[in-house]
């Protein structure tokens, strides 16, 4: 909500992967994968592993929903893919998972720091 001037969480979130050990292997769980410009350029020089686990088109809330709506689901895939093949070429290795299981949707949020060590968020 930085329009609204709401930004401690990405504040916070700049300040980990700026403090992120060279070499270590990092995890973004996220269930609609629009990345700011800001925390995008600080993945894309990250110094290390990233992989990323977004929903999938079928595990958004907005899946089969008639009208524009419908459409999100997929808006949000094609987000995530522009992002993840901007990050496979600037990373050591990337990887990019989509969660999928009928019937279920995908809302998690989080950050795992393999090299640091624990579960950041």
């Amino acid at each position: 909500m930085g329009q609204l001037g709401v930004d401690i969480d990405e504040k916070c979130t700049l300040r980990l992967l700026s403090s992120r050990p060279h070499g270590s292997r990092l995890t973004l769980a996220t269930g609609y994968l629009n990345v700011p410009d800001s925390l995008s350029a600080r993945l894309l020089g990250s110094r290390g592993d990233v992989s990323v686990l977004a929903a999938s088109p079928e595990a958004n809330g907005f899946y089969g929903a008639s009208g524009v709506l419908g459409a999100v689901p997929h808006a949000y895939s094609l987000i995530a893919r522009r992002f993840f093949e901007r990050l496979h070429c600037g990373v050591a290795e990337a990887a990019m998972f989509e969660y999928k299981r009928p019937g279920w949707t995908f809302h998690a949020k989080a950050m795992l720091d393999m090299g640091g060590g624990g579960h950041i968020g």
